[in-house]
């Protein structure tokens, strides 16, 4: 290959073009990424063990557990790819599905439970909550370009 050659063909290809994620966004989307993981376990957890469980008369019922980890799983999984695409027009509703998550999961605790929550849930909701807000607001005000 001469030299001509060698260089049009480096002329040619151009390095890639992309944009790097700030990284509060990289800490949102791993924190989403561990609630849909953790979400999964739970359901996974729950599906193995569903027989036993059910002979016990647990409130609330087992099943019903099962697919609520399930739908947070994948809502949660959903919001990971929406960050890992870079569609900010959609990043406002992550906060909120974290706020809505914290409410049910404190919710949850406090219907069947005869043991008010520990406060370390109550704070680890409370702050990435906050968090994932100032996050968001800060990668949509032209912190980072829109996808491509």
């Amino acid at each position: 290959m001469d030299a001509t050659n060698a260089s049009h063909i480096m002329a040619s290809m151009s390095a890639p073009t992309f944009t790097t994620r700030p990284r509060v966004v990289h800490i949102v989307l791993w924190g989403v990424l561990c609630l849909a993981l953790w979400n999964l376990g739970q359901a996974v957890a729950l599906f193995v063990q569903l027989g036993g469980l059910a002979e016990l008369s647990l409130m609330p019922d087992p099943r019903w557990r099962l697919a609520m980890a399930l739908v947070w799983s994948v809502l949660f999984f959903a919001a990971a790819f929406l960050l890992w695409q870079r569609d900010l027009r959609r990043w406002p509703l992550i906060p909120l599905l974290l706020a809505v998550y914290g409410v049910y999961g404190l919710g949850i605790m406090i219907a069947f439970s005869n043991l008010r929550p520990a406060m370390l849930p109550v704070f680890v909701y409370v702050v990435f909550g906050i968090y994932s807000i100032w996050a968001v607001r800060k990668a949509t005000a032209g912190n980072i370009s829109h996808p491509r």
